[in-house]
């Protein structure tokens, strides 16, 4: 009832307003039926010195004399008063229900929101680990980052690791990775590249290992459910021994990363690289299993093989690293 009532109320203050607009703007009418917007926004803008009140009046006569201008009176009637609009579009809509008027343009704050930008930094922190006591004394734990910058035609990753596990009072795990990649697009699918790496892994017969590449990729799938790229290039390797010997050799890298977003809350992703050289062959290959939890954070189950065709003496020639840990975003 109280809704009701205003409404009359309303109307009726706009029914009054209206015949004094009538009687305010027989003569403004005349001269301005000729007149540009420009000079019918400044004709307001004079009006609205004299209060909002005389305003709404001279937008109702004006709209009244030239209905099929409409909605080009009450913008520059807007123009003129930005901050009125509210009122402006409320008093033009009661008082001439039959008119269609040109819709509220969005801000551009609320339309750049709409649009999806490309987000220049995205990143990830995982965690995981296990300990057991009682029979058995073990310990295992992992963290890792990803890091991505995307300036447009460049983008920047980084990635690092570190894993640790003892049984006990023995040490049976301590590696440390960190790689680098930058790339170039030249053209939507096709990019340049170069990797770095370095490994220093207690466990695999070397002391440390670097490894550089730079060659093409190629994005074959960009989709947003699925993406593959592949690239490859030549390089070097120089290793050096846990008893002090070196090795260098020159190489060839070819890799794989693909995503396979399986909903808005789950992805599969894979990435393998091979790193051929004229002594021994270097292979990684990572599938990873992500699954939103709350908010930023996800939890991750994951699998590593790292396969070395020529290992130190007294090393495997396989590495398995299972994972399960918690991932937060940076985003």
């Amino acid at each position: 009832m109280l809704r009701s009532d205003r409404s009359h109320i309303r109307n009726a203050a706009l029914a009054v307003l209206a015949l004094a607009a009538a009687s305010f703007a027989p003569a403004a009418i005349a001269t301005a039926q000729a007149a540009t917007m420009p000079q019918m926004q400044a004709s307001f803008a004079e009006t609205r010195a004299q209060g909002r009140a005389a305003l709404l009046s001279r937008m109702i006569a004006e709209i009244g004399a030239r209905p099929d201008e409409a909605s080009a009176i009450l913008d520059a009637a807007i123009a003129a008063s930005p901050a009125d609009e509210k009122i402006l579009r409320a008093t033009a809509s009661a008082a001439f229900p039959q008119t269609e008027f040109a819709a509220a343009p969005q801000p551009a704050a609320e339309t750049a929101a709409k649009e999806e930008k490309p987000r220049i930094f995205t990143g990830e922190v995982a965690a995981g680990a296990n300990v057991t006591s009682g029979n058995t004394d073990s310990t295992a734990a992992s963290l890792s980052t990803a890091l991505q910058w995307d300036f447009g035609k460049w983008e920047v990753e980084s990635n690092g690791s570190l894993e640790y596990a003892s049984d006990g009072d023995t040490k049976t795990t301590q590696r440390y990775y960190l790689d680098s990649t930058v790339r170039r697009d030249l053209n939507e699918r096709l990019y340049a590249f170069g990797f770095a790496s370095y490994t220093d892994d207690q466990f695999s017969g070397y002391k440390y290992e670097t490894a550089g590449n730079a060659g093409l990729g190629y994005r074959i799938y960009t989709g947003k459910v699925f993406k593959l790229d592949v690239e490859a290039g030549p390089g070097y390797r120089y290793s050096e021994l846990t008893n002090g010997g070196v090795e260098t050799e020159p190489t060839a890298r070819i890799a794989s990363g693909l995503v396979w977003n399986l909903n808005d809350n789950a992805k599969l992703t894979n990435d393998i690289a091979v790193n051929v050289g004229t002594d021994k062959t270097i292979s990684t290959d990572t599938l990873a299993l992500t699954t939103k939890l709350i908010g930023a954070l996800a939890a991750r189950a994951s699998v590593e093989l790292r396969h070395n065709s020529a290992p130190p003496a007294g090393s495997e020639e396989l590495d398995t690293t299972s994972k399960l840990s918690l991932v937060y975003s940076l985003n």
